[in-house]
């Protein structure tokens, strides 16, 4: 039987609430996340359009059931569910880990890979800087008086951050961007009637919700 066959044998199982609720899933699923790649040779990641698709639908089906952005956790679990999808050779569930890897992987390209997971809502990023609001622990620094110890110590752990990782893969999450920022100007050019982006939602703001109501109902 095939992955195809079985999933509608499931399907014809379970009870109307349980159908409807599958619908609401696939309708998230129907129209996963666009994907646009810099203009750069293909990443270990990127050279595996599989991979690519499936973490797409994760995401789909995450804001098929919640507004929140994809969290620290979810995206660990999202990105390991991923590369299992696709028969990367991972680490296994559960086993120890040294310090500062998430994950261990093993891509279709062969080498082995330390990762370190993480997620970021900053908006001022760019192609050669990163925010990490909370790179690892380090609990000394409380008791660290001087600033230049502070500093000294501070650079030692990354030192040591980046001689165990190979790669920090990072999903971000940012909101929309700040007002007056050149991402706020850039997205604003592009909004509106007749324009790439009909219009920009915040899933939190009454007003926003008001206004996709209106646009659903085809008053605006």
């Amino acid at each position: 039987m095939s992955d195809r066959e079985a999933l509608k044998r499931s399907i014809d199982d379970l009870s109307s609430m349980g159908v409807r609720f599958v619908a609401r899933m696939v309708d998230s699923l129907a129209d996963p996340p666009r994907v646009q790649f810099p203009e750069s040779e293909p990443t270990w990641i990127t050279a595996e359009p599989d991979w690519i698709e499936y973490f797409g639908l994760m995401i789909s089906a995450h804001h098929g059931i919640t507004v929140e952005a994809l969290g620290l956790t979810s995206f660990e679990t999202a990105f390991r569910n991923t590369c299992g999808a696709v028969d990367w050779a991972l680490e296994a569930p559960g086993s120890a880990t040294q310090r500062f890897v998430d994950l261990t992987v093993e891509a279709a390209d062969g080498p082995e890979r330390r990762l370190s997971l993480k997620s970021t809502a900053a908006q001022r990023l760019s192609e050669t800087t990163a925010h990490i609001s909370k790179l690892t622990e380090a609990a000394w620094i409380q008791d660290v008086r001087s600033a230049r110890t502070r500093k000294e110590h501070t650079l030692e752990l990354f030192e040591e951050y980046c001689a165990a990782v190979d790669a920090i893969v990072m999903l971000l999450t940012t909101d929309r961007p700040a007002p007056k920022s050149a991402g706020h100007r850039a997205l604003s050019a592009l909004t509106g009637p007749g324009k790439p982006i009909r219009a920009v939602i915040g899933m939190l703001s009454p007003e926003d919700l008001e206004h996709l109501a209106e646009l659903s109902s085809g008053d605006l």
